[in-house]
């Protein structure tokens, strides 16, 4: 038969051929050659180009032979051609490609053959044929060369036609269109991103079962689960080895795994058909209905996201009949944030969550991604609530240990230099700097053993790197990587830079930053909000004042390292200067919420400015802004702080003396409060009640003074309460405690002889813990509730342990009842620290007035 002569196999898919240009595919399965010199006729009627191979051969051949898909001109080679590197096909146009025969027909054959194909087939006789074949490919001898000459308007319908191994098939099945249309780089065991990240052995076994538990509950009120967790945390280790686990279980629907900017892995529009065509393959009761779909509407594949889940997705699922002993099929999607589009990642979540509602299918989805806000605000938002659970990925410094511990271990015993060196390796000491480095985090871990397992170096040298002690740029290229890809998506960068650099030095809440640099209220969060997955953000609806915290440990040394960040570099001294001017320029405000002095002393605390400003060369605007500090804060500074200002300021010459005096009275009054405050722990025999008594008269105001301190007792803010509580200024505590300095300096133990005279001795005939004065405090405390504003947490939070104790050591008293009702609407108690604890005192002075409006206001307590 003279058709497609030497063809050895050659498959055309597809039927009702007609004279409509265009569309036509190919497979092959042998190859067979077309003459070189005749591969590029000129075409009658268009311009020969080498790319339209088949239009040499004249116009019958593009005529009478067409409506399929894609025509041999477009498709060129096998239909089935491997993936490139992104995952999608090739597509070329150089039917040449196909010669791989020695053998080729001559063009006026190969011509002559299409021609008499066209005009020898009777459609009628082709389907007789088949229904008479019981189903069999039907094989005819036709003497094609012997045919009249043809119509090129002949029409070609229907069947599987078989002649000298040429295949024709009724139509291209909706599988093989869906192939062309999935992201194979995204699947969980695709070879380009071999090899994939993985849980290490003994690693993550709690979330692991936790997430095997949720994938086997037959419910179907959550099934949508959100594992989520910063950068770096090891999601899509987790996920990866969560779909190998379900994969072997054979309860793996399918997966995608985002990549930013990876061709395919990239684009959220092909994550739903990669989905249906593993559901297709791997899914016996899905692969015919999926299939069907595609066949009777192929634009599927080109659908909206929404469309495309529901039509390959969702309603070919509801064909299943459901069966109590199966397990539910899971579709496992990672890195959600990655996909291209803040849009197109909504629509996804939309989509999932419509398709879930909608249908009762049985299929669960588990999406991983950062805590990005949008993709957050979406999960809580009532389209989402009560349909889904929440899976934090949370630090683990234990897992990171055993990793780190175990991956050390395989180095030393591996690598030919190590084995002088005895272990363990590297001491104890060393390991536990780098799992608190890592900050629970997988990332700085795997970074590290990445570097210092290099066959080209000595390990003991990589790991010198890592610590520091030699200088290398490239020990954290991946972690550098990952926070620069991170900071370039950010909008604004210019206006995020000092942002940063206060945040790398110190503990901000938002609106503080806002003030400290003169934003709008909210600009700070809108600045960051692109950085939710290096930087936790506190929501305003959060308590207690809590502020930005980093996710990562080694995130400020990246910053502070001009070749590690470039652009987003904020150790220079022009930053770090104008970082100490709005400190102290906000320290010479009022003390409220700007700073949370409940944490005065951590490292990190913007109280630590002091090593800041010494760090700098001194200017007036500095030295003058220092000493317009608020006394408020110039009292929490840590001691050994204001020492080394001191020490700065004397050294500067012409430096102003009256500025020099001021911070030595305010490190002797942090001195002289904070020694009476440890003084009543201290046991002083032999006390001289005389020299005790001359002095307590001597100073004016230091009686009453010494019995506030005792009485308040041990706070952080005790310089700015005991302020409060004794309704006086600072100029007039000045006054009364650095009198003391010429009498007795910095004498501890004759400061202990003053408290305990005051503690052991009765004044005004009442004794410690004087309940006049803590009656007098007490109703003082709750006027300062009641005009500090709800704006004022920090007054409101500071004094609140006091009260109770005040209020337990005051005599019965109508008008501290009085003022106790005054604050008794307020959540003021329950959100206090130990607040269970200051309700017992308060009640036990309640009860002494034993009647029924007292006992409801102490359930009204109780309930609270």
């Amino acid at each position: 038969m003279a058709f497609f002569e030497n063809s050895h196999g050659m498959q055309i898919n597809g039927g009702n051929f007609y004279n409509i240009a265009g569309g036509m595919n190919v497979q092959q399965q042998l190859p067979f050659a077309i003459p070189e010199n005749q591969r590029c006729l000129p075409h009658p009627t268009h311009d020969s180009r080498p790319t339209e191979p088949f239009r040499a051969y004249g116009p019958g051949v593009m005529a009478s032979i067409s409506g399929v898909r894609r025509s041999v001109w477009e498709a060129g080679s096998n239909r089935h051609r491997p993936y490139d590197s992104s995952g999608r096909r090739q597509i070329t146009a150089d039917f040449a490609q196909l010669s791989g025969s020695p053998q080729s027909a001559p063009a006026s054959d190969f011509q002559s053959s299409i021609s008499e194909t066209s005009t020898s087939f009777e459609p009628q006789a082709m389907e007789n044929a088949l229904e008479s074949s019981d189903s069999q490919p039907w094989t005819a001898s036709i003497p094609f060369r012997e045919s009249v000459q043809h119509e090129p308007t002949t029409t070609i319908n229907g069947g599987t036609f078989v002649s000298n191994n040429t295949i024709f098939r009724r139509s291209e099945r909706g599988i093989d269109l869906l192939h062309s249309a999935v992201a194979l780089a995204a699947l969980h065991d695709s070879g380009e991103s071999f090899p994939q990240p993985k849980c290490h052995p003994e690693t993550r076994t709690k979330i692991l079962d936790d997430l095997q538990k949720w994938s086997l509950e037959k419910s179907s009120e959550e099934s949508i689960l959100w594992l989520y967790g910063p950068a770096g945390a090891g999601k899509s280790a987790i996920m990866q080895t969560f779909a190998r686990q379900l994969h072997s279980a054979n309860r793996l629907g399918g997966s995608f795994f985002f990549k930013r900017g990876h061709a395919t892995r990239g684009d959220g529009k092909a994550l739903f058909t990669t989905i249906a065509y593993q559901l297709a393959l791997g899914v016996s009761w899905l692969k015919a209905p999926i299939s069907r779909m595609v066949e009777n509407d192929p634009s599927l594949i080109a659908r909206s996201i929404d469309t495309q889940l529901q039509k390959l997705i969702s309603e070919p699922s509801q064909l299943h009949t459901d069966d109590d002993t199966e397990n539910p099929v899971i579709i496992v999607i990672d890195g959600l944030d990655e996909c291209e589009g803040h849009v197109v990642q909504e629509e996804i979540l939309r989509a999932i969550r419509n398709s879930t509602s909608q249908y009762p299918i049985p299929l669960r989805f588990i999406v991983a991604s950062r805590s990005e806000p949008h993709i957050r605000e979406l999960f809580e938002s009532p389209l989402y609530r009560g349909a889904y659970r929440a899976f934090n990925v949370e630090q683990s410094f234990e897992d990171v240990r055993t990793y780190l511990r175990d991956e050390f271990a395989r180095i030393h015993s591996e690598h030919r230099t190590m084995a002088t060196i005895p272990g363990p390796w590297p001491a104890p000491n060393i390991l536990e700097e780098l799992v608190s480095k890592s900050s629970g985090h997988f990332i700085y871990a795997s970074t590290v053993i990445k570097f210092i397992d290099d066959k080209n170096h000595r390990p003991t040298e990589r790991l010198a790197v890592v610590q520091g002690n030699t200088q290398s740029d490239s020990a954290f290229d991946a972690l550098d990587d990952l926070y620069m890809k991170i900071l370039s998506c950010s909008p604004r960068q210019d206006q995020l830079l000092p942002i940063l650099c206060a945040i790398a030095n110190f503990d901000f809440h938002p609106r503080t930053l806002d003030r400290l640099l003169g934003l709008e209220d909210g600009e700070t969060r809108l600045l960051l909000r692109g950085l939710h997955s290096l930087l936790h953000v506190p929501d305003e609806a959060e308590k207690h004042f809590p502020t930005i915290s980093l996710h990562h440990a080694s995130f400020p040394d990246f910053l502070g390292n001009a070749t590690r960040s470039h652009k987003f570099y904020i150790g220079g001294s022009h930053h770090r200067l104008d970082l100490a001017r709005s400190l102290l320029e906000l320290f010479t405000t009022d003390l409220e919420n700007h700073v949370n002095l409940h944490e005065d002393w951590n490292r990190r605390s913007p109280l630590g400015l002091i090593p800041l400003v010494i760090s700098l060369s001194p200017c007036a605007e500095l030295l003058l802004l220092i000493q317009r500090m608020n006394p408020d804060y110039a009292m929490a500074l840590p001691p050994s702080h204001v020492e080394n200002l001191i020490v700065w300021l004397r050294q500067i010459p012409g430096v102003p003396k009256d500025l020099v005096t001021l911070w030595e009275d305010y490190d002797y009054m942090s001195f002289c409060i904070q020694t009476i405050c440890h003084a009543k722990l201290d046991v002083i025999a032999n006390t001289r009640s005389e020299s005790s008594r001359r002095i307590l008269s001597r100073v004016p105001g230091l009686f009453n003074l010494i019995r506030t301190i005792l009485l308040v007792g041990e706070t952080r803010e005790r310089g700015h309460d005991i302020r409060l509580l004794s309704n006086t200024t600072w100029d007039d505590l000045k006054t009364i405690i650095c009198a003391l300095r010429p009498i007795i300096g910095r004498d501890n133990k004759m400061i202990c002889e003053l408290v305990h005279c005051l503690l052991d001795e009765q004044f005004f005939g009442e004794s410690y813990p004087w309940p006049s004065l803590s009656r007098d405090l007490a109703r003082q405390l709750i006027r300062i509730f009641n005009t500090c504003g709800p704006s004022s947490q920090k007054t409101r939070s500071s004094l609140p342990i006091s009260l109770s104790y005040l209020v337990r050591a005051s005599p019965h008293c109508p008008d501290l009842l009085a003022d106790l009702w005054t604050i008794r609407p307020l959540q003021f108690w329950v959100e206090q620290h130990n607040a269970q604890y200051q309700i017992y005192h308060i009640s036990m002075w309640l009860e002494s007035f034993h009647n029924s409006e007292l006992l409801a206001f102490l359930g009204e307590l109780y309930i609270q």
